[in-house]
């Protein structure tokens, strides 16, 4: 799926897509792993919990990368 938005980013940007001003967020924690954020809507409630924490953590590390 990462693979799919990264596409689709650049059919919608066309001309001014940027590859290095795009990276996948799991990316902050796995450097160049690439890979996808589950999409827990089809599994039971402590997949949304898990999902949460993934992204919470990049999200922290970013914050911390920017301090």
């Amino acid at each position: 799926m990462a693979d799919d938005v990264i596409d689709e980013m650049k059919w919608i940007a066309k001309d001014r897509y940027d590859d290095a001003k795009v990276d996948l967020l799991m990316n902050e924690l796995y450097p160049g792993k690439n890979m996808d954020v589950p999409d827990p809507w089809y599994g039971p409630e402590p997949g949304y919990h898990d999902v949460y924490e993934m992204i919470d953590k990049a999200c922290e590390a970013i914050v911390s990368k920017y301090k």
